[in-house]
């Protein structure tokens, strides 16, 4: 627990007030919100808080010129109409409900901030659940050693739930309840007080929660790279498929260009022996030319011979 101890009372002063706040006597600071003003009762406080301070100022669930209920019993005075209470007190009757200036939840959020609240006591029933609901999303309620809350055994208000939801709420969020004040059996005060190990605990949520994620982020991570190293894989496989199709490629054109090769060699001996046997046909041919030329010659001195004799015969 904090070292000073600064009290926060919301509600109206109430027979059993002292009472409440006898335990409370060594607070530091004291700061009460009255929807009106009851001198007997706070000189009483007074009596045992010497350093408390009051503030007549009447809380709503929000602030504003809102509808204010008065009852002939002014205790029971509120921000919501009644609705359990006709039951419980048969005699209650609305005197009021004119509209009149309230303050928010968020008011007493400030107050709690601002005086650096450890104790909260919240004796105006109406309110209790939706400023517990603010808390539990405010770093304030980290402050908040002991609480103090006024319910019903049955919903007083119309807004008011169920008092198991109030216990629920509490025994989440840490909190025991150490004693039970019944001056008036049917309006309860809840006295709570956070578990000494609670915080310890909410750091240990906190840090599994913390752990969870960066595992999380981890096997995140592994299942990318995992994921990445598949891919790589199927690639890999998928090139060396290739590659041995391309290896395929080659040999056959490898097997192709033998053949070309072959070919052209027999192309080039073919060639050869063409260009050997054209050789040979122009010799035949100039030997042709040359034997008919000796041919022409022989037979052209002989029939010039043949005449000559012809011609001498014939002239004898």
């Amino acid at each position: 627990m904090a070292d000073n101890l600064n009290v926060l009372y919301v509600g109206p002063l109430r027979s059993d007030t002292p009472y409440i706040l006898g335990d409370l006597t060594a607070a530091d600071n004291a700061q009460f919100i009255l929807p009106t003003h009851n001198n007997e009762l706070w000189q009483a406080v007074v009596a045992l808080l010497p350093s408390a301070e009051s503030q007549v100022k009447k809380v709503g669930v929000d602030a504003g010129n809102l509808p204010y209920y008065q009852y002939n019993l002014y205790e029971f005075n509120a921000s919501q109409p009644a609705s359990g209470l006709y039951r419980l007190y048969p005699g209650l009757v609305l005197l009021d409900s004119s509209k009149q200036p309230l303050h928010s939840i968020q008011d007493l959020l400030d107050e709690i901030k601002v005086h650096q609240i450890n104790v909260l006591i919240v004796d105006q029933p109406e309110i209790v659940w939706p400023l517990l609901q603010a808390l539990e999303s405010s770093p304030l309620l980290k402050q908040l050693h002991q609480v103090g809350l006024r319910v019903g055994v049955t919903p007083l208000y119309e807004t008011v739930p169920e008092k198991e939801v109030i216990t629920d709420w509490y025994q989440q969020h840490g909190y025991e309840l150490v004693k039970q004040e019944e001056e008036d059996p049917d309006l309860p005060l809840l006295r709570l007080t956070r578990h000494t190990l609670y915080q310890r605990w909410q750091d240990e949520v906190q840090h599994s929660a913390e752990l969870a994620i960066h595992v999380k982020r981890a096997t995140e991570k592994i299942e990318h790279y995992q994921n990445c190293l598949k891919e790589s894989e199927a690639k890999s496989q998928q090139l060396q498929t290739q590659c041995e199709q391309q290896q395929q490629k080659v040999h056959d054109l490898q097997l192709q260009l033998d053949e070309q090769k072959a070919l052209i060699s027999q192309l080039q001996e073919n060639l050869k022996k063409y260009q050997d046997l054209q050789v040979a046909v122009k010799k035949l041919h100039e030997a042709l030319d040359n034997n008919f030329e000796e041919q022409k010659t022989y037979i052209q001195k002989t029939t010039n011979a043949l005449g000559q004799h012809i011609t001498r015969r014939t002239t004898r």
